[in-house]
Protein backbone atom coordinates (compact mmCIF):
# COMPACT_ATOMS: atom_id res chain seq x y z
CA UNK A 1 0.00 0.00 0.00
CA UNK A 2 2.74 2.68 0.80
CA UNK A 3 4.30 1.75 -2.78
CA UNK A 4 0.86 2.24 -4.43
CA UNK A 5 0.53 6.17 -2.62
CA UNK A 6 3.89 7.01 -3.42
CA UNK A 7 3.63 5.94 -7.27
CA UNK A 8 1.21 8.46 -8.37
CA UNK A 9 3.03 11.03 -5.96
CA UNK A 10 6.46 10.36 -8.27
CA UNK A 11 4.34 10.54 -11.56
CA UNK A 12 2.97 14.00 -10.26
CA UNK A 13 6.26 15.44 -9.53
CA UNK A 14 8.06 14.81 -12.78
CA UNK A 15 5.20 15.75 -14.56
CA UNK A 16 5.75 19.21 -12.72
CA UNK A 17 9.74 18.87 -13.46
CA UNK A 18 8.86 18.86 -17.18
CA UNK A 19 6.76 21.50 -17.09
CA UNK A 20 9.23 23.80 -15.27
CA UNK A 21 11.62 22.47 -17.67
CA UNK A 22 9.63 23.19 -20.99
CA UNK A 23 9.15 26.95 -19.53
CA UNK A 24 12.34 27.55 -19.02
CA UNK A 25 13.78 26.26 -22.23
CA UNK A 26 11.19 28.41 -23.75
CA UNK A 27 12.40 31.34 -21.80
CA UNK A 28 16.05 30.64 -22.38
CA UNK A 29 15.18 30.65 -26.48
CA UNK A 30 17.54 32.79 -28.24
CA UNK A 31 15.57 36.14 -29.38
CA UNK A 32 15.85 36.32 -33.21
CA UNK A 33 13.67 39.49 -33.91
CA UNK A 34 14.72 42.71 -32.66
CA UNK A 35 12.03 44.02 -30.18
CA UNK A 36 13.82 47.12 -28.31
CA UNK A 37 11.11 48.17 -26.18
CA UNK A 38 11.98 49.27 -22.56
CA UNK A 39 9.98 47.16 -20.56
CA UNK A 40 11.27 44.11 -21.92
CA UNK A 41 13.59 41.59 -20.04
CA UNK A 42 14.20 40.09 -23.47
CA UNK A 43 18.14 40.15 -24.68
CA UNK A 44 17.28 42.35 -27.81
CA UNK A 45 15.12 44.87 -25.09
CA UNK A 46 16.38 48.29 -22.96
CA UNK A 47 14.69 47.15 -19.36
CA UNK A 48 18.40 46.51 -18.10
CA UNK A 49 19.37 50.54 -19.71
CA UNK A 50 16.23 52.09 -18.04
CA UNK A 51 17.21 50.95 -14.79
CA UNK A 52 20.37 51.58 -15.48
CA UNK A 53 19.65 55.48 -15.61
CA UNK A 54 17.23 55.32 -12.21
CA UNK A 55 20.25 53.66 -10.23
CA UNK A 56 22.50 57.00 -11.27
CA UNK A 57 19.51 59.02 -10.80
CA UNK A 58 18.57 59.99 -14.26
CA UNK A 59 14.73 59.41 -14.08
CA UNK A 60 13.00 58.27 -16.94
CA UNK A 61 9.58 57.54 -18.86
CA UNK A 62 8.10 55.32 -21.49
CA UNK A 63 5.67 56.38 -23.88
CA UNK A 64 3.82 54.55 -26.67
CA UNK A 65 1.96 57.75 -28.27
CA UNK A 66 2.74 59.00 -31.67
CA UNK A 67 1.97 62.77 -29.88
CA UNK A 68 3.40 62.34 -26.71
CA UNK A 69 4.19 65.47 -24.13
CA UNK A 70 7.60 66.69 -23.90
CA UNK A 71 9.47 69.58 -22.80
CA UNK A 72 12.85 71.45 -23.65
CA UNK A 73 14.15 69.40 -20.81
CA UNK A 74 13.47 65.99 -21.87
CA UNK A 75 15.92 64.40 -23.83
CA UNK A 76 13.98 61.42 -26.05
CA UNK A 77 15.82 58.44 -26.93
CA UNK A 78 13.89 56.89 -30.01
CA UNK A 79 14.76 52.97 -30.65
CA UNK A 80 14.42 52.60 -34.48
CA UNK A 81 13.86 48.83 -36.50
CA UNK A 82 14.64 49.16 -40.15
CA UNK A 83 11.14 47.93 -41.35
CA UNK A 84 8.21 48.77 -43.14
CA UNK A 85 6.14 50.13 -40.81
CA UNK A 86 4.74 53.05 -40.72
CA UNK A 87 6.62 55.30 -38.38
CA UNK A 88 6.17 58.66 -39.62
CA UNK A 89 3.35 60.14 -37.02
CA UNK A 90 6.12 60.19 -33.87
CA UNK A 91 8.74 61.39 -36.41
CA UNK A 92 7.13 64.23 -37.61
CA UNK A 93 6.27 65.00 -34.26
CA UNK A 94 9.92 64.51 -32.87
CA UNK A 95 10.99 66.61 -36.17
CA UNK A 96 9.47 69.62 -34.68
CA UNK A 97 10.08 68.65 -30.94
CA UNK A 98 14.29 69.18 -32.30
CA UNK A 99 13.50 72.35 -34.00
CA UNK A 100 11.55 73.95 -30.87
CA UNK A 101 14.95 73.25 -28.97
CA UNK A 102 14.97 69.66 -27.67
CA UNK A 103 17.18 66.64 -27.65
CA UNK A 104 16.86 63.41 -29.32
CA UNK A 105 18.75 60.73 -29.62
CA UNK A 106 18.22 57.06 -32.14
CA UNK A 107 19.56 54.27 -31.53
CA UNK A 108 19.18 52.22 -34.61
CA UNK A 109 18.44 48.49 -35.04
CA UNK A 110 19.18 45.72 -37.80
CA UNK A 111 15.85 42.98 -37.29
CA UNK A 112 17.85 40.44 -37.33
CA UNK A 113 18.96 40.82 -33.47
CA UNK A 114 20.32 36.95 -33.67
CA UNK A 115 23.05 37.14 -36.24
CA UNK A 116 23.88 41.25 -35.23
CA UNK A 117 24.48 39.84 -31.95
CA UNK A 118 26.91 36.94 -33.13
CA UNK A 119 28.91 39.42 -35.02
CA UNK A 120 29.28 42.11 -32.12
CA UNK A 121 30.05 39.75 -29.63
CA UNK A 122 33.15 38.19 -31.94
CA UNK A 123 34.55 41.64 -32.76
CA UNK A 124 34.32 44.11 -29.48
CA UNK A 125 34.60 47.20 -30.92
CA UNK A 126 37.20 49.97 -29.74
CA UNK A 127 35.77 53.65 -29.65
CA UNK A 128 37.92 56.45 -29.45
CA UNK A 129 37.12 60.57 -28.18
CA UNK A 130 37.92 62.88 -30.26
CA UNK A 131 37.94 65.94 -27.31
CA UNK A 132 39.65 64.20 -24.87
CA UNK A 133 41.36 61.00 -26.43
CA UNK A 134 40.17 58.49 -24.15
CA UNK A 135 39.09 55.00 -25.30
CA UNK A 136 36.39 51.75 -24.58
CA UNK A 137 35.52 49.02 -25.93
CA UNK A 138 31.61 48.33 -26.90
CA UNK A 139 29.87 45.80 -28.47
CA UNK A 140 28.29 46.71 -32.22
CA UNK A 141 27.82 45.23 -35.63
CA UNK A 142 27.53 47.47 -38.92
CA UNK A 143 24.21 48.31 -40.15
CA UNK A 144 24.02 48.55 -43.82
CA UNK A 145 21.22 50.65 -43.76
CA UNK A 146 22.53 53.02 -41.26
CA UNK A 147 26.05 53.37 -42.23
CA UNK A 148 27.68 56.76 -41.71
CA UNK A 149 30.85 58.28 -42.48
CA UNK A 150 32.74 61.20 -41.91
CA UNK A 151 34.51 63.54 -44.46
CA UNK A 152 36.09 66.84 -43.21
CA UNK A 153 33.29 67.79 -40.44
CA UNK A 154 30.24 66.52 -42.61
CA UNK A 155 28.72 63.08 -42.08
CA UNK A 156 26.72 61.63 -44.32
CA UNK A 157 24.18 58.17 -44.21
CA UNK A 158 22.55 57.55 -41.00
CA UNK A 159 18.81 55.79 -42.40
CA UNK A 160 15.61 57.07 -43.60
CA UNK A 161 14.42 57.99 -40.00
CA UNK A 162 14.77 61.16 -38.82
CA UNK A 163 17.71 61.51 -41.71
CA UNK A 164 20.78 63.29 -41.51
CA UNK A 165 20.94 67.25 -42.82
CA UNK A 166 23.49 67.61 -44.85
CA UNK A 167 23.41 71.12 -44.68
CA UNK A 168 23.50 71.39 -40.64
CA UNK A 169 26.80 71.68 -39.39
CA UNK A 170 27.79 67.68 -37.39
CA UNK A 171 30.20 66.93 -34.85
CA UNK A 172 31.46 63.66 -34.37
CA UNK A 173 32.29 62.71 -30.30
CA UNK A 174 32.91 59.53 -30.68
CA UNK A 175 34.58 57.32 -33.87
CA UNK A 176 35.49 53.95 -34.07
CA UNK A 177 38.83 52.49 -34.37
CA UNK A 178 41.30 55.47 -34.32
CA UNK A 179 40.40 59.41 -33.35
CA UNK A 180 38.78 61.33 -36.36
CA UNK A 181 38.37 58.41 -38.12
CA UNK A 182 36.16 58.31 -41.11
CA UNK A 183 33.66 56.04 -39.08
CA UNK A 184 31.63 57.60 -36.41
CA UNK A 185 30.23 55.58 -33.68
CA UNK A 186 27.62 58.73 -32.68
CA UNK A 187 27.36 61.81 -34.55
CA UNK A 188 25.77 64.88 -33.45
CA UNK A 189 23.92 67.63 -35.43
CA UNK A 190 22.77 70.88 -34.36
CA UNK A 191 18.92 71.44 -36.15
CA UNK A 192 17.13 74.09 -35.88
CA UNK A 193 17.39 75.05 -32.07
CA UNK A 194 17.79 71.27 -30.45
CA UNK A 195 20.01 68.68 -31.61
CA UNK A 196 19.74 65.08 -33.09
CA UNK A 197 22.59 62.59 -32.42
CA UNK A 198 22.75 59.06 -33.76
CA UNK A 199 24.56 55.87 -32.38
CA UNK A 200 26.07 53.66 -35.21
CA UNK A 201 23.42 50.75 -33.73
CA UNK A 202 22.13 50.51 -30.31
CA UNK A 203 23.12 47.16 -29.90
CA UNK A 204 25.50 48.55 -26.48
CA UNK A 205 22.36 49.87 -24.75
CA UNK A 206 20.18 46.67 -25.20
CA UNK A 207 19.85 43.61 -21.88
CA UNK A 208 22.13 41.23 -23.66
CA UNK A 209 25.34 43.85 -24.05
CA UNK A 210 24.30 46.66 -21.49
CA UNK A 211 26.46 44.46 -18.32
CA UNK A 212 29.54 43.68 -20.77
CA UNK A 213 33.25 45.24 -21.66
CA UNK A 214 31.92 49.20 -21.26
CA UNK A 215 28.85 49.49 -22.87
CA UNK A 216 27.44 50.39 -19.59
CA UNK A 217 30.07 53.54 -19.02
CA UNK A 218 29.30 54.51 -22.54
CA UNK A 219 25.63 54.43 -22.68
CA UNK A 220 25.73 56.85 -19.62
CA UNK A 221 28.44 58.90 -20.69
CA UNK A 222 26.37 59.85 -23.95
CA UNK A 223 23.06 60.30 -21.50
CA UNK A 224 24.69 62.43 -19.59
CA UNK A 225 26.41 64.74 -22.03
CA UNK A 226 23.17 65.37 -23.87
CA UNK A 227 20.53 65.61 -20.90
CA UNK A 228 19.71 69.20 -20.05
CA UNK A 229 19.67 70.20 -16.49
CA UNK A 230 17.08 68.44 -14.11
CA UNK A 231 15.73 66.72 -17.22
CA UNK A 232 14.20 63.14 -17.77
CA UNK A 233 15.26 60.42 -20.20
CA UNK A 234 11.97 59.82 -22.51
CA UNK A 235 11.72 56.28 -24.53
CA UNK A 236 9.58 56.82 -27.26
CA UNK A 237 8.72 53.51 -28.26
CA UNK A 238 6.29 54.37 -31.10
CA UNK A 239 9.26 54.52 -33.42
CA UNK A 240 8.93 50.86 -33.35
CA UNK A 241 5.46 50.66 -34.75
CA UNK A 242 4.11 51.01 -31.14
CA UNK A 243 2.79 54.12 -32.04
CA UNK A 244 -1.21 54.89 -29.75
CA UNK A 245 -2.90 57.93 -31.02
CA UNK A 246 -3.40 60.31 -28.21
CA UNK A 247 -6.27 60.08 -25.95
CA UNK A 248 -7.58 63.04 -23.83
CA UNK A 249 -6.56 61.11 -20.40
CA UNK A 250 -2.89 61.29 -22.18
CA UNK A 251 -3.95 64.70 -23.42
CA UNK A 252 -4.62 65.79 -19.42
CA UNK A 253 -1.31 64.09 -18.57
CA UNK A 254 -0.02 61.14 -16.89
CA UNK A 255 -2.20 61.29 -14.06
CA UNK A 256 -5.20 61.29 -15.98
CA UNK A 257 -4.33 58.38 -17.43
CA UNK A 258 -3.48 56.80 -14.30
CA UNK A 259 -7.25 57.83 -12.85
CA UNK A 260 -8.84 56.76 -15.86
CA UNK A 261 -6.83 53.34 -15.35
CA UNK A 262 -8.22 53.47 -11.44
CA UNK A 263 -11.73 54.14 -12.44
CA UNK A 264 -12.10 50.98 -14.42
CA UNK A 265 -10.12 48.98 -12.22
CA UNK A 266 -12.75 50.39 -9.10
CA UNK A 267 -15.72 49.65 -11.80
CA UNK A 268 -14.35 46.16 -12.61
CA UNK A 269 -14.29 45.00 -8.68
CA UNK A 270 -17.78 46.67 -8.25
CA UNK A 271 -19.05 44.50 -10.97
CA UNK A 272 -17.06 41.46 -9.57
CA UNK A 273 -18.25 42.19 -5.71
CA UNK A 274 -22.00 42.64 -6.74
CA UNK A 275 -21.82 39.58 -9.04
CA UNK A 276 -20.59 36.86 -6.52
CA UNK A 277 -23.10 36.52 -3.26
CA UNK A 278 -20.34 36.58 -0.51
CA UNK A 279 -20.48 34.26 2.74
CA UNK A 280 -23.87 31.91 2.87
CA UNK A 281 -26.81 32.32 0.90
CA UNK A 282 -29.80 33.64 2.55
CA UNK A 283 -32.90 31.10 3.41
CA UNK A 284 -36.00 32.14 1.81
CA UNK A 285 -38.77 31.70 3.90
CA UNK A 286 -42.15 31.69 2.07
CA UNK A 287 -45.21 32.27 4.25
CA UNK A 288 -48.20 29.80 3.54
CA UNK A 289 -51.15 31.50 2.17
CA UNK A 290 -54.48 30.08 3.45
CA UNK A 291 -57.68 29.47 1.67
CA UNK A 292 -59.43 33.02 3.60
CA UNK A 293 -56.07 35.19 1.86
CA UNK A 294 -57.55 33.78 -1.42
CA UNK A 295 -61.00 34.46 -0.73
CA UNK A 296 -59.92 38.60 -0.09
CA UNK A 297 -58.31 38.90 -2.60
CA UNK A 298 -60.45 37.66 -4.94
CA UNK A 299 -62.78 39.66 -3.18
CA UNK A 300 -60.82 42.68 -3.59
CA UNK A 301 -60.30 42.25 -7.53
CA UNK A 302 -64.36 42.04 -7.26
CA UNK A 303 -64.95 45.64 -5.49
CA UNK A 304 -62.10 47.41 -7.71
CA UNK A 305 -63.56 45.98 -11.02
CA UNK A 306 -67.40 47.07 -9.37
CA UNK A 307 -68.54 43.51 -10.46
CA UNK A 308 -71.55 43.92 -9.04
CA UNK A 309 -73.38 41.65 -11.20
CA UNK A 310 -70.67 39.11 -10.96
CA UNK A 311 -71.21 38.76 -7.19
CA UNK A 312 -74.90 38.52 -7.31
CA UNK A 313 -74.78 35.91 -9.42
CA UNK A 314 -71.93 34.11 -7.11
CA UNK A 315 -74.80 34.89 -4.18
CA UNK A 316 -77.46 33.36 -6.38
CA UNK A 317 -75.62 30.27 -7.29
CA UNK A 318 -74.14 29.97 -3.64
CA UNK A 319 -77.96 30.46 -2.21
CA UNK A 320 -79.60 27.76 -5.04
CA UNK A 321 -77.03 24.97 -4.45
CA UNK A 322 -77.73 25.26 -0.41
CA UNK A 323 -81.60 25.27 -0.74
CA UNK A 324 -81.32 22.08 -2.91
CA UNK A 325 -79.01 20.07 -0.39
CA UNK A 326 -81.45 21.66 2.49
CA UNK A 327 -84.60 20.19 0.68
CA UNK A 328 -82.47 17.41 -1.18
CA UNK A 329 -83.79 18.16 -4.68
CA UNK A 330 -82.37 16.23 -7.39
CA UNK A 331 -80.07 18.34 -9.97
CA UNK A 332 -82.66 18.16 -12.51
CA UNK A 333 -85.18 19.41 -10.35
CA UNK A 334 -86.53 23.10 -12.15
CA UNK A 335 -86.47 26.36 -10.82
CA UNK A 336 -90.38 26.53 -10.37
CA UNK A 337 -90.06 22.53 -8.67
CA UNK A 338 -87.75 24.63 -5.85
CA UNK A 339 -89.91 27.83 -5.65
CA UNK A 340 -93.13 25.28 -4.73
CA UNK A 341 -91.61 24.57 -1.64
CA UNK A 342 -89.89 27.76 -0.61
CA UNK A 343 -91.89 30.09 1.54
CA UNK A 344 -93.38 32.67 -0.68
CA UNK A 345 -90.96 35.88 0.67
CA UNK A 346 -87.75 33.86 0.28
CA UNK A 347 -89.18 32.27 -3.14
CA UNK A 348 -89.59 36.10 -4.28
CA UNK A 349 -86.22 37.01 -3.27
CA UNK A 350 -84.40 34.61 -5.08
CA UNK A 351 -86.54 35.56 -8.73
CA UNK A 352 -85.61 38.86 -7.92
CA UNK A 353 -82.08 37.80 -7.21
CA UNK A 354 -82.22 36.24 -10.43
CA UNK A 355 -82.84 39.33 -12.41
CA UNK A 356 -81.07 41.32 -10.64
CA UNK A 357 -77.46 39.20 -11.24
CA UNK A 358 -78.15 39.94 -15.10
CA UNK A 359 -76.43 43.14 -16.09
CA UNK A 360 -78.33 46.07 -18.58
CA UNK A 361 -76.93 46.38 -21.69
CA UNK A 362 -77.37 50.37 -22.43
CA UNK A 363 -77.16 51.19 -26.27
CA UNK A 364 -76.70 55.15 -27.21
CA UNK A 365 -78.14 57.30 -29.76
CA UNK A 366 -74.67 56.18 -31.47
CA UNK A 367 -75.37 53.10 -31.42
CA UNK A 368 -72.64 52.65 -28.99
CA UNK A 369 -73.46 50.06 -26.13
CA UNK A 370 -72.17 49.92 -22.51
CA UNK A 371 -73.11 47.07 -19.29
CA UNK A 372 -74.60 48.72 -16.33
CA UNK A 373 -75.02 47.08 -13.33
CA UNK A 374 -78.41 47.02 -12.02
CA UNK A 375 -77.70 47.59 -8.20
CA UNK A 376 -75.14 49.74 -6.70
CA UNK A 377 -72.63 48.06 -4.39
CA UNK A 378 -74.43 49.17 -1.02
CA UNK A 379 -77.60 48.54 -2.46
CA UNK A 380 -76.66 44.59 -3.42
CA UNK A 381 -74.72 44.21 -0.01
CA UNK A 382 -78.50 45.58 1.78
CA UNK A 383 -80.15 42.69 -0.30
CA UNK A 384 -77.37 40.01 -0.14
CA UNK A 385 -77.96 40.31 3.87
CA UNK A 386 -81.91 40.32 3.96
CA UNK A 387 -81.56 36.99 1.98
CA UNK A 388 -79.01 35.78 3.58
CA UNK A 389 -81.45 36.32 6.81
CA UNK A 390 -84.09 34.71 4.85
CA UNK A 391 -81.93 31.73 4.31
CA UNK A 392 -80.85 31.59 7.88
CA UNK A 393 -84.39 30.96 8.93
CA UNK A 394 -85.18 28.31 6.64
CA UNK A 395 -81.88 26.53 7.07
CA UNK A 396 -80.73 26.94 10.45
CA UNK A 397 -78.65 24.26 10.78
CA UNK A 398 -76.39 25.36 7.88
CA UNK A 399 -73.16 27.59 8.81
CA UNK A 400 -72.00 28.72 5.02
CA UNK A 401 -72.51 32.15 4.82
CA UNK A 402 -73.03 34.03 1.69
CA UNK A 403 -70.32 37.11 2.83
Amino acid sequence: TTLKRLVPRAAFILVAVLIIAAILLTLGQRERDTNPVASSYNPSGLHAFQELLGQNGIPSLVTRSNAPRLSKSDFVIAAYVQSDVDVSAIETNLKAFVQSGGRVLVLPFDNDFRARSKTAYQYPTQIVSNATGDTLKVHSSPLDYNNMLAFGGQVSGGGNFLSQDHNSVSYVPWSKSARNSNAPMLVIESRGEGILARAADGLFATNRFIDKEDNAQFALNVVRSMLPPEGRVVFTEAALGNGEEPTLASILGPWAVGAWNQFLVLCGLVVLTLGIRFGLPEVERRKQRGQRELIDAIADVYLRAKATSAALDSAYEDADRRIRRALKLPTHATVQQRDERLPESLAQKMQHLDKLRKPLVLTDSKGRQRVVNRLQPTEALDFLRKLEDELASFIPGSKNRIS
